[in-house]
């Protein structure tokens, strides 16, 4: 299994790159790079669908699962994470044997606990 910041410079750096000009595209031309992404990761019908959050309160997680290889679940999953967030939030497509575990972090506790550089301001 990858470690995180293998996933990163693997999967969602070189997607970050073209974020700029996906976001000027029509919408068409946006559901046809999500097709050609979803292709590009697909393996026996699924793909690992990860994603990153952070809440108000700072506490920062990251999960992943899959789901099927289909751009009306991936956009499904997509609108999920958007509903549900209550931050920052971030998602990135991978192959199915490279889900990102559950991983989470207080920010704040860490900050209060053990004099860790996280700020929190009101």
């Amino acid at each position: 299994m990858m470690n995180h910041r293998e996933m990163w410079y693997k999967y969602v750096q070189p997607n970050q790159r073209g974020r700029r000009e996906r976001e000027d595209q029509s919408e068409i031309a946006q559901r046809a790079a999500l097709v050609d992404l979803i292709a590009k990761y697909e393996r026996d019908g699924l793909i690992s669908f990860n994603t990153a959050q952070m809440d108000c309160d700072c506490a920062k997680w990251t999960s992943g699962g899959t789901v099927p290889a289909v751009p009306v679940a991936v956009e499904k999953a997509i609108q999920d994470l958007y509903d549900g967030a209550e931050g920052i939030c971030s998602w990135w497509i991978a192959a199915p044997e490279d889900v990102a575990e559950y991983r989470r972090r207080d920010l704040a506790l860490e900050a209060f606990e053990d004099g860790h550089p996280h700020v929190v301001h009101a």
